[in-house]
């Protein structure tokens, strides 16, 4: 990823939502992108009702004028991914968004409760789950972007739940 910043803001919830705005490359057109990540946000849904702490990351594609408001989050998104479950809070457990597959494109990498999830860019355009990542690791809930540790040109990643797992880059098909 191009940067990354990680800050708290209210939510109206309990107290503090904790939100992380992490910059890359998400398409190819040369503007930097913003992945934003909230753990803890609700998801509605029309069977299941309200599904509590599901998370919510949203891909907010730039040119960016600015940072945007928490209230324009669900506008600005041309991509969101929530958690499945209550209390998966997808995203809120460590995540990155950087090119694992070599092609150029950052790829975001969601931490939850007990999995951590792949996705590769480009992301298509509306509502996603965490059931369409490309890659899921089971018990491995904290995902952290450690650069290029073998020097294949590709990011490499280490997910951890009490241990750490280093994963290398994998080649574009």
């Amino acid at each position: 990823s191009v940067y990354s910043h990680l800050l708290s803001a209210p939510t109206g919830k309990s107290g503090h939502d904790k939100i992380d705005m992490l910059f890359g490359h998400a398409d190819a057109d040369g503007h930097i992108d913003l992945m934003v990540t909230v753990g803890e946000h609700d998801k509605y849904d029309a069977a299941l009702g309200v599904i509590e702490d599901a998370g919510r990351t949203f891909l907010i594609l730039g040119p960016l004028d600015g940072l945007p408001e928490i209230s324009q989050f669900d506008e600005l998104a041309e991509t969101t991914i929530d958690g499945r479950n209550d209390e998966q809070d997808l995203g809120g457990y460590g995540r990155t968004f950087t090119d694992v597959n070599g092609d150029g494109l950052d790829d975001p990498v969601l931490g939850a409760r007990t999995h951590s999830y792949l996705f590769y860019s480009p992301l298509p355009s509306g509502a996603l789950t965490s059931a369409d990542a490309n890659a899921e690791f089971p018990d491995l809930k904290e995902a952290r972007d450690v650069g290029d540790l073998n020097g294949d040109g590709r990011a490499d990643l280490v997910l951890s739940y009490y241990k750490d797992y280093i994963f290398y880059g994998q080649p574009t098909e």
